[in-house]
Protein backbone atom coordinates (compact mmCIF):
# COMPACT_ATOMS: atom_id res chain seq x y z
CA UNK A 1 0.00 0.00 0.00
CA UNK A 2 2.99 2.64 0.92
CA UNK A 3 3.74 2.05 -2.96
CA UNK A 4 0.35 2.70 -4.43
CA UNK A 5 -0.17 5.58 -1.88
CA UNK A 6 3.30 7.13 -2.94
CA UNK A 7 2.75 6.95 -6.69
CA UNK A 8 -0.53 8.25 -6.24
CA UNK A 9 0.62 11.36 -4.53
CA UNK A 10 3.70 11.73 -7.14
CA UNK A 11 1.52 11.74 -10.16
CA UNK A 12 -1.04 14.25 -8.67
CA UNK A 13 1.78 16.49 -7.78
CA UNK A 14 3.18 16.31 -11.28
CA UNK A 15 0.05 16.84 -12.70
CA UNK A 16 0.06 19.81 -10.60
CA UNK A 17 3.73 21.12 -11.43
CA UNK A 18 2.62 20.75 -14.92
CA UNK A 19 -0.52 22.90 -14.67
CA UNK A 20 1.74 25.25 -13.10
CA UNK A 21 4.23 25.04 -16.37
CA UNK A 22 1.43 25.53 -18.99
CA UNK A 23 0.77 28.83 -20.71
CA UNK A 24 -1.59 30.89 -18.54
CA UNK A 25 -5.38 30.65 -19.42
CA UNK A 26 -5.70 33.88 -19.09
CA UNK A 27 -3.49 37.30 -19.53
CA UNK A 28 -2.39 37.56 -16.13
CA UNK A 29 0.87 36.05 -14.79
CA UNK A 30 0.71 33.12 -13.23
CA UNK A 31 3.17 33.48 -10.26
CA UNK A 32 5.06 30.27 -9.97
CA UNK A 33 6.82 30.83 -6.99
CA UNK A 34 3.63 31.36 -4.73
CA UNK A 35 2.32 28.02 -6.62
CA UNK A 36 5.20 26.33 -6.36
CA UNK A 37 4.99 27.25 -2.25
CA UNK A 38 1.45 26.11 -2.12
CA UNK A 39 2.42 23.04 -3.68
CA UNK A 40 5.18 22.37 -1.08
CA UNK A 41 2.37 23.00 1.65
CA UNK A 42 0.30 20.52 0.25
CA UNK A 43 2.85 17.55 -0.26
CA UNK A 44 3.92 18.38 3.06
CA UNK A 45 0.63 18.26 4.72
CA UNK A 46 -0.12 15.26 2.64
CA UNK A 47 3.30 13.09 3.88
CA UNK A 48 2.67 14.06 7.27
CA UNK A 49 -0.97 13.01 7.26
CA UNK A 50 -0.01 9.53 5.71
CA UNK A 51 3.03 9.27 7.99
CA UNK A 52 0.61 9.58 11.06
CA UNK A 53 -1.89 7.38 9.60
CA UNK A 54 0.51 4.68 9.10
CA UNK A 55 2.29 5.23 12.36
CA UNK A 56 -0.65 4.42 14.34
CA UNK A 57 -2.37 1.70 12.24
CA UNK A 58 0.33 -0.33 11.78
CA UNK A 59 2.49 0.14 15.00
CA UNK A 60 2.36 -3.13 17.16
CA UNK A 61 3.92 -3.50 20.25
CA UNK A 62 6.93 -6.45 21.02
CA UNK A 63 4.09 -9.80 21.22
CA UNK A 64 2.82 -8.10 17.48
CA UNK A 65 -0.30 -6.85 19.10
CA UNK A 66 -1.54 -4.06 17.01
CA UNK A 67 -1.69 -0.72 18.87
CA UNK A 68 -4.60 2.78 18.75
CA UNK A 69 -2.92 5.90 18.46
CA UNK A 70 -1.75 7.97 21.11
CA UNK A 71 -4.62 9.81 22.50
CA UNK A 72 -4.65 12.78 24.07
CA UNK A 73 -4.32 12.80 28.05
CA UNK A 74 -7.57 14.21 28.89
CA UNK A 75 -9.10 11.20 27.21
CA UNK A 76 -9.74 8.41 29.73
CA UNK A 77 -8.97 4.44 29.08
CA UNK A 78 -12.32 2.44 28.97
CA UNK A 79 -10.85 -0.74 30.55
CA UNK A 80 -7.89 -0.77 33.35
CA UNK A 81 -5.06 -2.43 33.06
CA UNK A 82 -1.30 -1.13 31.69
CA UNK A 83 -0.78 1.40 28.87
CA UNK A 84 2.45 2.66 27.24
CA UNK A 85 2.88 5.95 27.79
CA UNK A 86 4.58 9.59 26.92
CA UNK A 87 6.68 11.78 28.54
CA UNK A 88 6.64 13.42 30.91
CA UNK A 89 4.85 9.82 32.16
CA UNK A 90 6.09 7.04 31.34
CA UNK A 91 6.98 4.52 29.61
CA UNK A 92 3.96 2.67 31.09
CA UNK A 93 1.57 2.96 33.53
CA UNK A 94 -1.71 0.90 35.05
CA UNK A 95 -5.03 2.56 34.54
CA UNK A 96 -7.15 1.73 37.30
CA UNK A 97 -10.45 3.25 36.19
CA UNK A 98 -10.36 6.27 38.31
CA UNK A 99 -6.76 7.71 37.64
CA UNK A 100 -3.27 6.68 36.68
CA UNK A 101 -1.15 4.85 39.14
CA UNK A 102 2.81 5.55 39.69
CA UNK A 103 4.88 5.40 36.19
CA UNK A 104 7.32 2.29 35.29
CA UNK A 105 9.67 1.02 32.87
CA UNK A 106 8.16 -2.21 31.86
CA UNK A 107 5.07 -3.39 32.07
CA UNK A 108 5.07 -5.96 34.52
CA UNK A 109 5.95 -3.41 37.10
CA UNK A 110 3.54 -1.14 36.39
CA UNK A 111 1.29 -3.68 37.28
CA UNK A 112 1.88 -3.77 40.65
CA UNK A 113 2.24 0.08 40.93
CA UNK A 114 -0.41 1.01 43.81
CA UNK A 115 0.66 5.04 44.72
CA UNK A 116 -0.93 7.26 41.89
CA UNK A 117 0.74 8.62 39.10
CA UNK A 118 2.48 12.36 39.82
CA UNK A 119 0.99 13.16 35.90
CA UNK A 120 -2.47 11.87 35.06
CA UNK A 121 -2.83 13.73 31.64
CA UNK A 122 -0.04 12.42 29.37
CA UNK A 123 -1.00 11.05 26.27
CA UNK A 124 -1.22 6.88 26.21
CA UNK A 125 -2.14 3.94 23.88
CA UNK A 126 -2.86 0.67 24.00
CA UNK A 127 -3.94 -2.73 22.22
CA UNK A 128 -6.21 -2.44 19.36
CA UNK A 129 -8.32 -5.01 20.77
CA UNK A 130 -7.63 -7.71 23.20
CA UNK A 131 -5.35 -10.60 22.37
CA UNK A 132 -6.65 -13.98 21.72
CA UNK A 133 -4.21 -15.75 23.95
CA UNK A 134 -4.18 -15.48 27.58
CA UNK A 135 -3.02 -12.13 30.02
CA UNK A 136 0.48 -12.04 29.87
CA UNK A 137 0.72 -10.68 33.43
CA UNK A 138 -1.58 -13.04 35.30
CA UNK A 139 -1.31 -16.53 32.60
CA UNK A 140 -4.98 -16.19 32.44
CA UNK A 141 -5.72 -16.96 36.34
CA UNK A 142 -7.26 -13.23 36.27
CA UNK A 143 -5.46 -12.87 40.25
CA UNK A 144 -2.12 -12.27 40.80
CA UNK A 145 -0.91 -13.48 44.11
CA UNK A 146 1.66 -11.40 45.83
CA UNK A 147 2.28 -14.03 48.48
CA UNK A 148 1.71 -13.74 52.16
CA UNK A 149 2.23 -10.31 54.04
CA UNK A 150 3.61 -10.75 57.73
CA UNK A 151 2.87 -6.97 58.19
CA UNK A 152 -0.65 -7.19 58.15
CA UNK A 153 -0.77 -11.05 58.33
CA UNK A 154 -3.21 -10.81 55.04
CA UNK A 155 -2.76 -13.17 51.59
CA UNK A 156 -2.17 -10.17 48.90
CA UNK A 157 -3.94 -11.62 45.94
CA UNK A 158 -5.12 -8.88 43.91
CA UNK A 159 -7.34 -9.28 40.45
CA UNK A 160 -4.98 -8.63 37.57
CA UNK A 161 -4.73 -5.19 36.35
CA UNK A 162 -4.85 -6.12 32.29
CA UNK A 163 -7.76 -8.49 32.19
Amino acid sequence: MVHERTSFDLVHLQRAADFANAPPLSDKPVDLHRLAGLLEEVRSGVARRYSDAMTSRHRKNGAGHALTGWLDGSHRPTHRGVYARKEPAGPYACWGGEGWFADAATPQAAALEEAPSAHQAAPWRGLAKPPAAPCLTCRGHTVLDHGYDEQTELDTIMECPDC
